[in-house]
């Protein structure tokens, strides 16, 4: 069900910890990209998400380092806007993989997101070699991701993933995956067998376990 009209007050969040106020926006900043390479994309989702995606990377750093109202008030409006892009297409990978990371390692469900997109850059741009998901095609798919790391000021994937995490860093998200406690094989293993399924197919290439464990071994 959908409101008719929604609140959206930024002073609730002026007092936030910066530990918080870091995860839940990279949890925003993570819902547009999503959206926007989403396989149930619209033109309506990504012009949201696009919105979304401008505003937080003007205003993350002020926000979460600087605690400025100002950048607080952009942020819970590109909160809300990448709300609605996902209400229309749904996440993807990231966001599938992030659940068993919050469940079992106590991960706060933004960070656990966070900390796999940003090699989602480089792996949904590689259809080739993981095979595609979206039917729209590769040539739809190398557009929307190249479209997604000029909105980064980034050249290509691989330049788009080291800026995702700068970011993270620079707002004190922790990016090895062994220091948040995620540590063995059968760690691994858990993530692994508990992974959103539906979210999962929602990703623009197919994603099989054997990215999945990558994916998690490249964070160490």
């Amino acid at each position: 069900m959908l409101p008719d009209y929604v609140i959206v007050d930024s002073s609730l969040s002026y007092s936030l910890p910066k530990n918080i106020a870091a995860s839940v926006a990279i949890d925003a900043l993570s819902q547009a990209v999503e959206s926007y390479w989403s396989v149930g994309s619209t033109a309506e989702s990504q012009h949201y998400a696009r919105q979304s995606i401008e505003i937080i990377l003007e205003s993350i750093e002020g926000a979460v380092i600087k605690m400025d109202a100002g950048a607080k008030d952009a942020m819970a409006l590109a909160a809300n806007l990448s709300g609605k892009a996902i209400n229309i297409s749904k996440t993807t990978a990231a966001h599938a993989i992030s659940y068993p990371i919050s469940t079992f390692f106590n991960v706060p469900h933004g960070h656990a997101v966070g900390l796999l997109l940003g090699c989602f850059f480089e792996i949904n741009s590689d259809f080739e070699r993981y095979g595609i998901n979206d039917p729209r095609g590769a040539s739809y798919l190398t557009n929307t991701v190249q479209q997604l790391c000029n909105l980064f000021g980034a050249e290509n994937p691989l330049d788009c993933k080291l800026v995702w995490y700068k970011m993270m860093n620079d707002i004190g998200l922790q990016t090895n995956i062994y220091k948040l406690g995620v540590r063995t094989t059968n760690d691994i293993d858990l993530i692994c067998e508990n992974v959103n399924l539906e979210r999962l197919n929602n990703n623009p290439v197919i994603v099989n376990e054997e990215t999945l464990r990558n994916t998690l071994n490249s964070l160490f």
